[in-house]
């Protein structure tokens, strides 16, 4: 099914051609995998084949080559085909061998059935990520080209999922006498933004900021959860353990995603409760 349909000049077929283009699609693996302790099996909150499931994807044509000033020449929304999809997308008329900027969102519903503007309106859009980290049941994933419309000029685009992915696991070392009571994931962006940005996203304030439901049951079994990106710049440390709010940067240490776990600790015939924290990012230091 095709959705709304704009034009930058209000009269499109005065400016340009349709043209079903062939389009094939494919989901990346995860990248950057950063890694403390291998996983060899599922964890629990996992959503195995799930991740790569493609149920809707919108489709926005700029006139350009991915400036913020491009304006939308068509935007589609297909929810059905996708084994043999065939997308109208406008060919300039006046030069047919224009290229054209594409910017596909998988997973995103009907959410930006309305968008008119430009690239660089569009990149402020957010997408809101519920408290699985996951939006409408569903990861997100995104993709671009710049191409020329032919129909005899068939593509193929691979998707990047729009959420990390971070599995957690965790052993209590011989001779130490914990009991652990809850996990859980801190400090989790409530939405990103429709195009990835390398500033810092979401803005500093908690209202932008949740945390996921706690985890209280077969701790030691792990858990995986998916979550927006949070981009808060680059920290002070120089090894994991050192990487706590101390050395996060400037001004972010409230806003810096982390695992924390709590439990029973017990220590010459006293006990008291503890937490440990975790902090996330690019790797494993900063």
């Amino acid at each position: 099914s095709c959705g709304e349909e704009t034009d930058i000049s209000g009269g499109m077929a005065e400016n340009y051609r349709p043209i079903d283009i062939s389009v094939k699609m494919k989901v990346a693996e995860y990248q950057k995998r950063e890694v403390t302790k291998s996983v060899e099996t599922p964890l629990p909150g996992d959503m195995g084949n799930a991740e790569n499931t493609i149920s809707n994807v919108t489709v926005f044509q700029f006139d350009g080559e991915g400036n913020d000033t491009d304006p939308l020449v068509v935007l589609r929304y297909v929810d059905t085909g996708f084994n043999n999809l065939q997308l109208g997308l406008m060919q300039p008329k006046s030069d047919p061998n224009k290229k054209q900027f594409i910017y596909f969102i998988a997973n995103a519903g009907e959410q930006l059935q309305d968008f008119t503007g430009t690239y660089g309106d569009l990149k402020q859009k957010l997408i809101s990520a519920n408290d699985a980290g996951i939006s409408d049941g569903i990861i997100v994933m995104t993709t671009s080209l710049v191409t020329m419309v032919k129909a005899t000029q068939d593509i193929s685009v691979k998707f990047s999922r729009r959420m990390a992915k971070i599995n957690v696991t965790c052993f209590i070392a011989a001779g130490v006498k914990f009991t652990p009571s809850r996990l859980q994931l801190r400090n989790v962006p409530k939405s990103f933004p429709v195009v990835s940005s390398s500033t810092l996203v979401p803005t500093a304030s908690a209202d932008n900021f949740q945390n996921y439901l706690s985890v209280t049951d077969n701790i030691l079994s792990g858990y995986t959860w998916y979550m927006p990106e949070n981009r808060r710049g680059t920290g002070s440390a120089n090894d994991p353990k050192n990487k706590t709010a101390s050395t996060a940067p400037a001004g972010q240490s409230d806003y810096c995603t982390y695992v924390e776990l709590s439990g029973l600790y017990q220590e010459n015939g006293t006990s008291k409760l503890v937490s440990y924290r975790v902090y996330l990012g690019g790797d494993n230091t900063k």
